[in-house]
Parts: C-alpha cells; structure tokens; sequence
C-alpha cells in the first residue's frame, strides 16, 4: 500500500519536539491542580458528599488523606517537569547534529 506524501519523521520529530507541552502539564500538575484538588476535597467533606476517583487516588486517600493526596499530584508533577526538561535536553542535542 503506497504511502502517498507523507514522510518518515525525522530525527528531530522523533526526539521529543513537544518537550514544552510537557513542561506546561508538569507545571500544572505542581501547582494550581492539587491547590484545586485540595480545596475540591475539603468541600466534599464539609458538604457530605461522594466523588469518583480512580483507585490509585481512593487508596491513598484512605489510608493518608487529602493532603497527602495532593502532596502525591505535586510530586508527580514534578517528575512530569523533570521529564521535558530530558525531553528538551534530547531535541537540543539533535538539532545540533542535524543543524
């Protein structure tokens, strides 16, 4: 079957040219969703109301409480942050070669 016009992506595509977006979701996940997520919990207790979580979030939930919850977001934020600056370091270093 003929490929028609598309190309194979090239060296630079492959080596993480959205390392940016990476960042902004790891910058997000740090600071205002868990500032949200807290402040979303706390209300739903005072209130006596149920939410859904995914079992991950339920579990920790349960056994820590919501700010160890919302520690646990940040935290993964800042991995997630951690990884597009690799991702940044990676394209920099292939568009160097190719340039």
């Amino acid at each position: 079957m003929p490929a028609g016009n598309r190309k194979a992506p090239d060296a630079e595509e492959k080596s993480g040219s959205h390392w940016w977006l990476t960042g902004i979701m790891g910058i997000l996940l740090m600071g205002p969703a868990p500032l949200f997520i807290y402040h979303y919990l706390d209300e739903k207790e005072r209130q006596g109301g149920t939410i859904r979580m995914n079992w991950i979030a339920v579990l920790a939930y349960d056994l820590f409480g919501k700010t160890v919850l919302t520690w646990l977001i940040a935290i993964v934020g800042f991995l997630v942050f951690v990884a597009s600056v690799v991702e940044f370091r990676e394209w920099r270093q292939a568009r160097g070669r190719s340039a």
